[in-house]
C-alpha cells in the first residue's frame, strides 16, 4: 500500500521513506524473535521468569504484622491469630 503511494508520487524521497519503514519493521521483527528465543531458553532451563527470588516489603511494622497475621504481641510470643502453641 505504501509502496503504491511511492509509485504514484514518483518522488525519490517517498522511496527513501518506504525503504526506511521496511528496515525499521525488519529490525523490530528481528528483535522480537530474539526476545522470544531468550524467553524460551529461560523456560527450558526450568527458571520461571515470573518467580520472585528477592522480595522487599515497603511499609511500617503494624502493616507487616497484620500481613503475617495477628498482633505484634502474639508474634513476639510465638502465637498466631490469638491461639497459643
Amino acid at each position: 500500500m505504501i509502496l503504491n503511494l511511492a509509485d504514484q508520487s514518483q518522488s525519490p524521497r517517498a522511496y527513501e521513506v518506504v525503504g526506511q519503514l521496511i528496515k525499521t519493521v525488519t529490525d523490530t521483527n528481528r528483535d522480537l524473535i530474539d526476545l522470544q528465543k531468550k524467553a524460551q531458553e529461560l523456560s527450558a532451563k526450568g527458571q520461571d521468569p515470573r518467580t520472585v527470588t528477592n522480595n522487599l516489603f515497603v511499609g511500617n511494622t503494624a502493616e507487616l504484622t497484620k500481613l503475617i497475621g495477628g498482633t505484634a504481641r502474639n508474634i513476639a510470643k510465638g502465637k498466631k491469630n490469638g491461639s497459643s502453641k
